[in-house]
Formats: structure tokens, C-alpha cells, sequence
């Protein structure tokens, strides 16, 4: 009897505590819908068996006086609360999988994705989210993440790639990996699963990671690689390497209608590696007024300038590291 009340107990107390949030904004029916039926059917499946694992595990605590293992049964009681939006689909290509407790999701562009959804992606498939807290994140062929709340997600297999475009120095997302975690600071990142280890590239800002081996800071133009026995050793990576390349395919497509020359020329740069120089002051002025229109949803970042800028009646040259924007030479 007492089972039965203290489930009773929880549930009402979760209802009581999501009449006082109040609103909020409905995500799509059809995908919220088939998230909310998959927890609830998740958890009903659950209850029972449950039940009986609490009362040995209860019987275990009052016996050994464990006090976290009692704390651990009575939070055990609560009803799980109801999905939350951690992110919303941005791009999505080739072999992708959206799923809740394997249960399959078809999420398309804009959608929304709620706590608990796994991403997993086939050999020719990449896709890029923009979380709650503003940044992009992307994810390589042949990979699995699951986003577990608000600024956390799990990297279970292959690589993921973070750009926030803000300095958090209290921290950002946080990435868990079976060999640690990695903790942005306002950065471009890139944290990869490889055999028996983990690899963490920063191309911009910083990261730190803490794992069994001990906490280490990752700075811009460098890599991590951390073994299974902890060995850490740290190498030099241009921002500008090949091994960037992946991220440019998945990309979130530059909105190019009513944006200015200048916001694309930052934007492309910033996606490609690149410092952005203009010839001169004027120049960075006159380029913020220049309004563009169309689309270019289908070009990479890397292509976007030698197709765009000539419109302008400008051009661009890479010098030492940076894309220097001129008035085109007649």
C-alpha cells in the first residue's frame, strides 16, 4: 500500500509543480505528441518492475544504514516530469535517425527536439542543431548523441562539433563522453570518439576537460588526445587544418535575403578558419550597408565568397591567415 501511495504522491506533486511553471509555447503537436507517448509508455513499462527492485533496495538501506542508498530509493518515487525542447533542427542530410527510447522520430528542418532524443547518423549522414542556449552544434558521419537536458549532451559514438559565438567564462554546454567531459568557454570545439581514447580539438577560445587522468585546459590551435590508460598528450592544430572540413557540409545555411555584404564576409570567415581584414575602414562601412537578397542555402561556406563578393563589386585574398576584402580592381 504504501508503494502505491508514494507513486500516487509523486505524480500529483509533478502535476502540481507544472500547473505553477504556467504556458509555454506548444511545440508541433505531431512531434511532441510521439515524444510525450514514448516516455509515458517508457515509464509505465517501467513501474512494475520497479516496484519490487524499491522494496529490496529499501530492505538493503534499512539494513546497512546506508543513508545515500535511502535517499536514492525515495528519489527513485518520482514520476519522470514532461519533455522539454533542448534544441531545434537546423540541417539534416544523408542516413539520420531521430529516436526516444528507440522509438523512431521523424523531425524535419525547424522541428524541435525534446530531452531524451538521440541523434545517430549512417556513414553518409551529418546533421546541426541550434540548442536553447544559441549555439550550433553538428555532427559527424557515423555518430550517436543524446541530448539529456539543457546544456548537456552525451556523445556516445564518432565526433560532434560546438560553436557558441559566446563567451560563457562560467561555462556553456557541457559534452559527456564515456572517458571524461569537456566544458566550453565560449569557443569553437570539436570532441571526437577514436579507439580506446578521445580526441578534443579547439579552434577557437578554450575548453577544459576532466577526466580520471585529471583536469586539463584545450586552447585555440590545439588538439587533446586522451587515452584509455590517461595518457594526455597535446599537439598544434591550425584553425584553418583539413581536418575542419567535415564541419562546412554541416553547416546551418547562411540566411542571405535582407543580410548585409558584411555579415556574410564575417560569417564565411568565421566558418572557413579565417581572420577577416578589410582594406580599408570605409570599406568595412560601405560592405554593412550593401543589402543582399537570394538564397544560397546550397553553397558551402567555403564557396560563398568567390560567388557573392564579385556582386558587390568586391574580391578577397587569404594574407596570413586572414581573408583581406578589397574594392574589386577594373
Amino acid at each position: 500500500m504504501s508503494e502505491i501511495s508514494n507513486d500516487r504522491h509523486g505524480a500529483d506533486t509533478a502535476l502540481e509543480l507544472l500547473r505553477l511553471v504556467g504556458p509555454r509555447r506548444d511545440p508541433p503537436e505531431a512531434s511532441a505528441e510521439r515524444v510525450r507517448s514514448s516516455v509515458r509508455s517508457h515509464w509505465k513499462a517501467r513501474t512494475a518492475s520497479r516496484r519490487k527492485s524499491r522494496w529490496l533496495a529499501a530492505a538493503a538501506a534499512i539494513l546497512a544504514g546506508a543513508m545515500l542508498t535511502s535517499v536514492w530509493v525515495v528519489q527513485r518515487q518520482w514520476a519522470p516530469v514532461e519533455p522539454f525542447v533542448v534544441a531545434t533542427v537546423a540541417l539534416q542530410h544523408g542516413d539520420v535517425t531521430w529516436a526516444v527510447d528507440d522509438n523512431r522520430l521523424s523531425l524535419g528542418t525547424y522541428a524541435e527536439v525534446f530531452n531524451g532524443t538521440t541523434i545517430e547518423t549512417g556513414y553518409d549522414g551529418r546533421a546541426a542543431v541550434h540548442l536553447s542556449d544559441g549555439q550550433s552544434l553538428r555532427v559527424d558521419n557515423s555518430s550517436r548523441v543524446l541530448f539529456e537536458a539543457d546544456g548537456r549532451v552525451r556523445l556516445e559514438q564518432g565526433a560532434m562539433y560546438v560553436d557558441s559565438q559566446v563567451d560563457t567564462p562560467d561555462g556553456g554546454i557541457v559534452v559527456a563522453t564515456p572517458f571524461g567531459e569537456v566544458l566550453e568557454i565560449g569557443t569553437q570545439f570539436e570532441v571526437r570518439l577514436v579507439a580506446d581514447g578521445m580526441r578534443v580539438r579547439v579552434r577557437e577560445g578554450l575548453v577544459r576537460t576532466a577526466h580520471a587522468a585529471g583536469t586539463h585546459e584545450v586552447k585555440a590551435g590545439s588538439e587533446m588526445m586522451l587515452g584509455g590508460d590517461g595518457e594526455v598528450n597535446i599537439y598544434p592544430l591550425l584553425p584553418t587544418h583539413q581536418s575542419w572540413n567535415w564541419i562546412l557540409d554541416a553547416a546551418p545555411s547562411f540566411t542571405l535575403d535582407g543580410s548585409s555584404a558584411a555579415a556574410l564576409v564575417k560569417w564565411a570567415c568565421r566558418e572557413i578558419g579565417y581572420g577577416l581584414e578589410w582594406a580599408t575602414p570605409e570599406l568595412a562601412k560601405d560592405a554593412a550597408r550593401i543589402t543582399l537578397h537570394g538564397d544560397i542555402s546550397d553553397v558551402r561556406p567555403d564557396e560563398v565568397l568567390d560567388l557573392v563578393l564579385p556582386i558587390c563589386s568586391l574580391e578577397h585574398q587569404i594574407e596570413n591567415g586572414s581573408v583581406v576584402v578589397r574594392t574589386m580592381a577594373h
